[in-house]
């Protein structure tokens, strides 16, 4: 498989989800988990039928993750993403 192709979700997105139902996926884009992790995984709960449980962010997650904002690198991935992925 070329490099670039490894990267492209779509077409194995697509195939789960003709699969199995878009009612039994939960995607979440890595911009949006880093944007607000504990809301991302609040809603995985949901979406499992769990109690939403808040995590307790570590130091490590913090510094790499910082609250204050995303990095303007990642406005340019989500645009890219946005143009790759159609709407589901």
């Amino acid at each position: 498989m070329p490099m670039l192709a490894a990267g492209i979700y779509v077409n194995s997105v697509r195939r789960w989800l003709d699969t199995y139902g878009r009612e039994n996926a939960h995607l979440v884009a890595a911009e949006d988990f880093f944007a607000g992790v504990p809301a991302t995984v609040c809603g995985i709960h949901e979406f499992l039928g769990l109690p939403a449980i808040e995590p307790q962010l570590h130091a490590e997650v913090l510094v790499r993750n910082p609250p204050a904002g995303v990095p303007a690198g990642r406005g340019r991935v989500a645009g890219a993403r946005a143009r790759v992925l159609p709407p589901l």
